[in-house]
């Protein structure tokens, strides 16, 4: 019986899998990984262009259950074109009922709310856009009102994912009982709790950047966050055609960020936006790169030419985006001459910081001067000070983003320095 549910709830853990939209990764790396290029995973193969009343009111549930994390907003739901543009203005959403369509109007930004006059009706009855064949797809919309239009809350969007996600109005992650004790067994969190990278959601128009600001801590997003960079061509997604330019990601399940994080959008259209002047001005590849770029001159086969290959996108808007990114392995910074002296002469910064370690492990000056250091900080802890050790290898990791017109002219560009413990492959 046991060799039975065994199989059972493995059979039902890839069935689960299959049906996430979010990348496979499921935890914060070590700052030491090399990581592989995200992959994500199967989608569901519910229809996009209805959901029932049963999925609406899941999600009404959901946003009353979590609702301490956006107290000040309302729950709505948006629907969008997903392939053409032009589709936005066809939509045409209404209730199939037994006695015909009832429209149901969309506001200016295309959102409805539940009708309390809906509860005459079976919870099964579908409501449904006159767009067929994947032409739409829909999401919770959850905001909290006097924010900035290039601003969103986090506790916003970790609502909007848990309540879109976990009901089936976003589709992709709706896994079931079964699904979530699957999951409650292997310690798997679901996509609005994960502190590495969450399920999807889309900015208002096209985006360049997103940067995390929470009182004085702020950090900006790897590109990699950004539009699928590295996830393949997204044709099976929802955001895989006209909303690609618009899909990020966060770290939502990482609780080091309040519910009170200001995600800040920088948009394609928004200006160049300043540099970071001390990267801009050092001798790194990619800095000297950004040095020589010209808004409206240079081109993409350029930074290829010069850079090598990049990750790189072609939008359905016409507009292009490269970027290029630098994984450096650095020294531990305390290491003595005589540790230095008995280094290989290859490229060290190629090595991953595990396999500087385990070098540097072989070495005979190495050793001795970790001995001598962990024998000093038991000493120094033995007598009521703090004690050190010899540091660890460390990573530095910086990127080249530049986004180009429909011609390929250079519009703007962003570099920047990542923190090696975020996404950025």
């Amino acid at each position: 019986m046991r060799v039975v549910v065994l199989l059972l709830l493995s059979q039902l853990s890839l069935g689960c899998l299959a049906q996430t939209e979010p990348p496979a990764a499921a935890s914060q790396p070590k700052p030491e990984a090399q990581l592989a290029k995200v992959e994500v995973q199967g989608e569901s193969t519910a229809q996009r262009e209805l959901k029932t009343l049963a999925t609406l009111y899941e999600a009404r549930d959901l946003f009353k259950k979590h609702h301490a994390l956006a107290q000040q907003a309302e729950l709505k739901f948006k629907v969008y074109a997903r392939t053409l543009a032009e589709h936005q203005q066809r939509i045409n959403l209404a209730l199939v009922t037994r006695q015909g369509r009832v429209p149901v109007p969309l506001d200016a930004e295309d959102n409805f709310t539940i009708d309390p006059a809906w509860n005459r009706y079976p919870d099964a009855t579908e409501l449904k856009s006159k767009l067929l064949d994947g032409r739409v797809t829909w999401r919770a919309d959850i905001r909290t009102p006097g924010l900035p239009a290039n601003e969103r809350r986090l506790g916003d969007l970790r609502l909007q994912c848990k309540v879109g996600f976990a009901s089936g109005v976003a589709r992709g992650d709706k896994i079931g009982f079964l699904g979530r004790m699957v999951r409650a067994l292997t310690s798997e969190p679901d996509s609005c709790d994960n502190s590495y990278s969450s399920g999807s959601s889309f900015a208002d128009r096209a985006l360049f950047a997103v940067t995390l600001v929470d009182g004085e801590r702020r950090m900006a997003l790897s590109n990699a966050m950004l539009q699928g960079l590295t996830e393949g061509s997204g044709a099976q997604y929802d955001w895989g055609f006209l909303l690609r330019e618009r899909m990020f990601r966060l770290p939502m399940g990482d609780k080091r960020w309040s519910d009170e994080t200001r995600v800040v959008l920088e948009f394609a259209d928004d200006p160049q936006q300043p540099v970071d002047a001390a990267l801009l001005a050092s001798d790194h590849p990619l800095a000297q790169a950004a040095r020589e770029l010209q808004a409206g001159a240079t081109r993409p086969e350029q930074l290829r030419e010069r850079l090598g290959k990049a990750d790189e996108k072609k939008f359905d808007s016409g507009r292009r985006l490269l970027r290029h990114l630098r994984v450096k392995t650095l020294l531990p910074p305390d290491l003595p001459p005589e540790v230095l002296a008995q280094l290989p002469s290859q490229d060290l910064s190629k090595l991953s910081p595990a396999q500087l370690m385990a070098l540097l492990a072989k070495l005979p000056a190495y050793k001795a001067a970790a001995a001598s250091a962990a024998a000093k900080a038991a000493s120094d802890t033995a007598a009521g000070a703090a004690g050190a050790t010899l540091g660890q290898p460390g990573l530095e990791v910086v990127e080249l983003v530049t986004l180009y017109d429909e011609q390929d002219r250079l519009i703007k560009y962003a570099l920047r320095r990542l923190s090696p413990t975020q996404r950025y492959r």
